[in-house]
């Protein structure tokens, strides 16, 4: 078994425990006999593999850990990040009521216009603008 995730090897012991072993080889025990003790050596190596990556990650990522500078720093980190969140919440609370304002001016001179003319010659004869 070359699995090296820890996830995986855990959710294949527990397919082959509960879902094979349990649910349909104990049903079936008499037809399914030398299947089941495949299944149990299978499970017996997976479990043997979960120890052993187990180990290795004890060692490699806790044990061997070593801190960045900013990994040192998360509490400062949480509060620049309420900081933010709170400057954006601040910010979406001035744009929302300054944005429909923006919109009702421009729909009331658009009708307007439209009035005073009767036509929508007014909006298709606006200045063309070039970039250079």
């Amino acid at each position: 078994i070359h699995v090296i995730h820890l996830e995986t090897l855990s959710e294949l012991c527990g397919i082959l425990k509960n879902e094979v072993l349990e649910d349909h080889v104990q049903n079936n025990a008499e037809q399914l006999g030398a299947f089941a003790a495949g299944v149990k050596q299978m499970l017996e190596d997976v479990q043997e593999r979960l120890v052993y990556r187990t180990h290795i990650y004890i060692q490699t990522d806790i044990t061997g850990y070593k801190p960045a500078p900013g990994d040192l720093a998360y509490p400062d980190k949480l509060v620049m990040m309420e900081q933010i969140a709170q400057s954006l919440k601040d910010e979406q609370k001035k744009v929302p009521s300054e944005a429909s304002f923006s919109d009702v001016r421009l729909e009331e001179t658009e009708s307007n216009n439209l009035r005073k003319s009767g036509s929508t010659e007014s909006l298709n004869t606006r200045p063309q603008t070039t970039i250079s």
